[in-house]
């Protein structure tokens, strides 16, 4: 079995289990998710090759994604009550991005060999893409249950550090050197505070759920930016520039909408 072939039998049998999940009732779903998770580790780390493999940091970087992803679908999920028929779309949806999922991983475990991979930067851009969805649909699920300043605070700092290293790992292992020398854990925790300071500012404004989700999603985009344009040393005038009016377009927005 080709790999292509291999990612698509394994994304048909995680659709099963969404499917599955999907149809238990809600005071059971808790135990599903923890099932899901379990179910889209072995099957990442079996279609990739990655049970046996060395690198665990590369082994642990390639999980992130996948698992951002059935995780937000599912808590995304299980906070709407969506009549049966809606089963279909969410299926194709899952099973659609799940595989562009395996897509995107095998690039990148490929490119932690042999560096220069012409399909790398496609997969980069793509992967941003998928994780700035995945984490709206988990930033949705946190403000939803409108919990206090303190909580979401909390919140997001102990789940904006997966995002960050994933991010900062999938840039890395296009260098040479995988920035050996550069202050990783700087970019990752600098990023994971003002993340954390932002939620609980969107905490105290009437914004609702759903913008504060794309306002964190916005600012997490421009972190995001931020960290692999320095990272390849093309933080250039015009690149901060551009990025400097995302975020004045931002805030603009967020003052503009509120409803006090």
């Amino acid at each position: 079995m080709n790999k292509r072939a291999k990612f698509l039998f394994l994304t048909l049998i995680q659709a099963l289990g969404f499917l599955l999940f999907v149809e238990l009732p809600y005071d059971s779903r808790l135990y599903g998710v923890f099932t899901g998770l379990a179910l889209t580790v072995f099957s990442t780390w079996y279609g990739l090759g990655l049970i046996y493999y060395s690198d665990w940091k590369s082994r642990l970087a390639a999980i992130i994604l996948p698992i951002m992803w059935f995780f937000g679908l599912a808590m995304f999920i299980s906070v709407l009550e969506l009549p049966w028929w809606w089963d279909i779309p969410i299926l194709l949806l899952f099973g659609g991005v799940n595989y562009t999922i395996y897509l995107i991983e095998n690039v990148f475990m490929v490119a932690v060999g042999y560096k220069t991979v012409p399909l790398y930067r496609a997969a980069f851009t793509v992967s941003v893409v998928v994780t700035l969805f995945a984490s709206f649909l988990v930033y949705d699920v946190i403000f939803s249950y409108r919990l206090g300043f303190w909580q979401n605070m909390l919140i997001f700092l102990a789940v904006t550090p997966f995002i960050f290293t994933y991010i900062v790992w999938s840039v890395l292992i296009e260098l040479p050197d995988d920035g050996k020398d550069l202050p990783i854990m700087s970019y990752v925790l600098a990023s994971v505070w003002m993340m954390s300071q932002m939620a609980m500012v969107l905490s105290f404004w009437p914004t609702g759920v759903f913008k504060s989700s794309l306002y964190m999603v916005s600012f997490q985009y421009i972190l995001i930016s931020l960290i692999q344009l320095t990272i390849r040393e093309r933080l250039f005038k015009k690149s901060i520039m551009s990025l400097g009016w995302i975020l004045v377009a931002v805030i603009i927005s967020l003052i503009v909408t509120v409803s006090w």
